[in-house]
């Protein structure tokens, strides 16, 4: 039997259509919601078709600059009170992003498992279906090089997954990324057999994945994700400093979502919070100090 907290993502794309009509052409759920988690926030990404439908011009700036924009929205149903966070993104902006962004920031989101629970028409739903077979493509081929000739499926993914996670400043505990391997084993091998063979991977008869990668190209691969960590802390800082203006109390989300991922809990002061662009980076260097952002 559902309880509301199942339904709590139909009621937020049925906010999200009413709010971005005429302009939303799909909206994906993505994230730990929908692996049964109920202690962290849902997450969406609003997929429109311009974004003029955006209240102010430094919003649709901000977006075109440095996509997407994320914001926060809560809802009530039933005496209770849910939040959530949403993105929001054009189309082309989203297919061409994950087809051809030298950083992964959407195609290391898009390659694990989500749900489009709205789409405009039957071509939207197809264009984002083939957006997630893309956006795997990249996984598996920017991280072939990184791994030895032979390895197991879950090696293959969680390397992928940490190198990704690097890029972003973003710390993952080992044993979550066990959990989240061993939830979604079945989506991982699908999208393996599917893709692998195309980018050389082969299966072995002792069940391991083999794959040659000559040194030149593996060179090349190290000094690619070397980039993109370096391009990586900078995209995010600016990320963060453009959330202020888009996401209600995001010095409060960061911290949470830090702890949440690694254990390492702090409190900001109420000057902090106020104005977090201006007092809260001795605050976020002190947690990157710890790990927290890696």
């Amino acid at each position: 039997m559902s309880t509301l907290s199942d339904t709590w993502p139909d009621f937020f794309s049925q906010a999200l259509q009413k709010k971005f009509q005429p302009n939303v052409l799909a909206i994906i759920l993505y994230g730990s919601w929908l692996r049964g988690k109920r202690d962290t926030l849902p997450d969406f990404y609003v997929v429109l078709d311009t974004y003029s439908c955006l209240p102010s011009r430094w919003e649709r700036l901000g977006n075109r600059m440095l996509k997407p924009n994320v914001y926060s929205l809560l809802l009530h149903q039933e005496d209770q009170t849910c939040a959530a966070k949403y993105a929001t993104i054009t189309l082309e902006n989203f297919t061409s992003g994950i087809a051809n962004d030298f950083h992964p920031y959407l195609w290391a989101r898009f390659s694990q498992p989500t749900e489009i629970i709205f789409s405009k028409n039957p071509s939207v739903y197809l264009s984002i279906s083939n957006a997630f077979t893309k956006a795997s493509e990249r996984m598996i081929s920017e991280s072939i090089p990184m791994i030895g000739s032979e390895f197991s499926l879950n090696t293959l993914w969680e390397t992928s997954l940490a190198l990704t996670y690097r890029s972003e400043l973003r710390s993952e505990n080992p044993e979550k990324m066990r959990e989240f391997m061993g939830h979604y084993a079945k989506h991982f091998e699908e999208k393996t057999h599917l893709i692998g063979p195309k980018y050389g991977l082969s299966k072995s008869v002792r069940g391991t994945w083999v794959c040659h990668a000559n040194q030149s190209k593996r060179y090349t691969t190290i000094v690619k994700w070397k980039l993109r960590n370096y391009i990586g802390t900078l995209l995010s800082v600016t990320r963060l400093a453009k959330a202020a203006f888009t996401f209600n109390e995001p010095l409060e989300y960061i911290l949470w979502k830090v702890e949440r991922h690694t254990g390492i809990k702090k409190e900001a002061s109420v000057l902090q919070k106020r104005h977090p662009l201006i007092f809260a980076w001795g605050l976020l260097w002190q947690i990157y100090r710890e790990g927290g952002f890696k």
